[in-house]
């Protein structure tokens, strides 16, 4: 069966949601980062890692439904590709989509590599206070 707009259409707000989601999720795991919570980061990369793995799925059926309708054998994009779409309120639904995802896909990617960031900085925090732990002389403090 061939693909239509409106296919397309719900794709792109599945794949919103999901972002939004992984948005949120990386938003918790920013304070678990900041507060050092390790239990908490453990479980929101899990998480993290489970979203992605959808998010890449919807990824790739999104792809291959405007390979469809596109009826080329060459990816195209999304802005490409509306200028084919007949119905009027239903290619400004697909823009509008389009366009909160493509922001909302940036977001995630930014806090994503901000978390990244601070992660790599805990770790050092956390690695230089062991190590000052564990070469500190005598001080008759309890271990």
């Amino acid at each position: 069966m061939r693909s239509d707009y409106r296919t397309l259409l719900q794709l792109l707000q599945r794949e919103l949601k999901q972002q939004e989601r992984l948005l949120e999720l990386l938003t918790k795991e920013r304070v678990a980062v900041v507060k050092l919570k390790q239990d908490d980061i453990v479980k929101l990369a899990e998480a993290k890692e489970s979203l992605l793995g959808e998010a890449k799925a919807l990824e790739q059926s999104r792809a291959t439904v405007i390979l469809e309708l596109s009826g080329s054998d060459q990816p195209i994009k999304l802005r490409e590709l509306l200028g084919s779409c007949k119905e009027l309120a239903l290619k400004r639904d697909l823009e509008r989509v389009g366009g909160d995802l493509r922001k909302t896909t940036e977001a995630t990617r930014e806090l994503h590599q901000t978390n990244a960031i601070l992660l790599k900085q805990a770790m050092g925090i956390v690695a230089t206070t062991t190590a000052i732990l564990r070469s500190a002389p005598d001080t008759g403090l309890p271990s």
